[in-house]
């Protein structure tokens, strides 16, 4: 589990291996905590993956093309810079919101304005996951938990606004992007649920009222 609130930014050297398996190799930008050891999970722009190798400052993680399509991972580069969050612990601070580390899709940079010494930023994310974005609510991108503005549902997408104070835009890889950027989503693990509970409710009610009898089926 993780809480979005970036510990350092890793700066990608390598992407190796098969189309069907890589290895992703990035080396942190400063000086990494002892604690993390080979196999431990570790958010990268908000994907969770597993520690593989450790070697001099550098952390390789196994990377399928299933995460490699489906997140902006794959479209890295050696010097692109990434977020990275270890992975929660009994005594770490609760300062952003409960994530998990599993992208449910990708949004786009669509327009960014300064606002005295913020950023106003506008992303385009797709319409399926208009169900789980409300004002005031929390969002994950590229693995930083984020506070929403504003919502707009358009027929190219939900355009979701979000204003990121400098200190973010310092200690991220967001005060680096440019319009038409991508970012990975994951929407707020409560919301996911609620909608999946209604969901199933109404998938039932639906069902049930089907098999309830009516007055011509009884004798």
């Amino acid at each position: 589990m993780f809480t979005g609130i970036v510990q350092m930014q890793g700066t990608v050297t390598g992407l190796t291996g098969t189309m069907r398996e890589r290895v992703l190799v990035l080396r942190p930008q400063g000086e990494w905590s002892p604690l993390v050891r080979l196999g431990d999970s570790i958010a990268v722009n908000g994907v969770c993956l597993t520690v593989s190798r450790l070697d001099l400052g550098v952390l390789e993680f196994d990377v399928s093309n299933e995460t490699l399509t489906r997140t902006n991972l794959g479209q890295k580069k050696p010097g692109s810079r990434v977020n990275l969050e270890a992975s929660m612990s009994a005594e770490s601070l609760f300062g952003g919101h409960l994530m998990v580390g599993h992208v449910d899709g990708l949004a786009t940079l669509m327009s960014v304005k300064e606002v005295m010494r913020s950023r106003w930023m506008e992303f385009r994310v797709a319409p399926s996951l208009a169900p789980f974005l409300a004002e005031k609510g929390s969002l994950a991108l590229d693995g930083v938990s984020l506070t929403i503005n504003q919502v707009r549902d358009e027929k190219d997408g939900v355009w979701v606004s979000i204003n990121v104070i400098p200190h973010t835009l310092q200690m991220t890889t967001l005060g680096r992007l440019i319009s038409g950027d991508d970012v990975n989503v994951e929407v707020d693990l409560v919301a996911r649920y609620l909608e999946r509970a209604r969901q199933v409710d109404q998938t039932y009610a639906s069902t049930n009222n089907h098999d309830t009898p009516t007055g011509n089926d009884t004798l």
